[in-house]
């Protein structure tokens, strides 16, 4: 499976390119007043707005640190297996693409509730990395906030 790979402080991350739409440089951010804990804000993605999560604050309870290296990985977002719209994740050393083989990703060693979008563990050069399953990085309570027509999905 084809990643990218990107770090969130000290850890490497990487995430199927089948849901990434573009990487862009670390554009201005428009923030939300009273947005959920991980939301950044918005940008104007072609015309349209789109949703933007921090991945360093949602994960590591902190903003990601404005680097050279900063992306914005604009994605599809998909619930119950039905394209909801474009999302936004902000990363910090957006590094490479990335070859995971799925079957050696092992299960992450713990299951935390409030992480449900960490998945497997896969063994690259640069260490370990742990895939973000990008279906599950909104709570549904976010998600209806950000995208209300999904909670009229079944």
């Amino acid at each position: 499976m084809r990643c990218i790979a990107f770090q969130l402080g000290e850890g490497h991350f990487a995430l199927p390119l089948r849901a990434l739409v573009e990487v862009l440089p670390l554009l201005p951010v428009r923030a939300l007043a009273h947005a959920p804990a991980g939301v950044a804000g918005v940008i104007n993605y072609r015309g349209q707005v789109v949703p933007v999560l921090d991945l360093c604050q949602l994960a590591l309870g902190q903003p990601c640190a404005e680097r050279v290296s900063t992306r914005l990985l604009v994605l599809r977002w998909q619930q119950a297996g039905r394209e909801i719209g474009l999302l936004a994740l902000m990363v910090e050393r957006a590094l490479s693409e990335l070859r995971i083989d799925p079957k050696s990703l092992t299960p992450p060693p713990l299951r935390i509730d409030a992480t449900p979008y960490l998945a497997g563990l896969a063994v690259a050069a640069s260490g370990l990395v742990q895939l973000i399953d990008v279906s599950r990085l909104l709570p549904e309570a976010v998600a209806g906030l950000l995208y209300p027509e999904a909670a009229t999905l079944p």
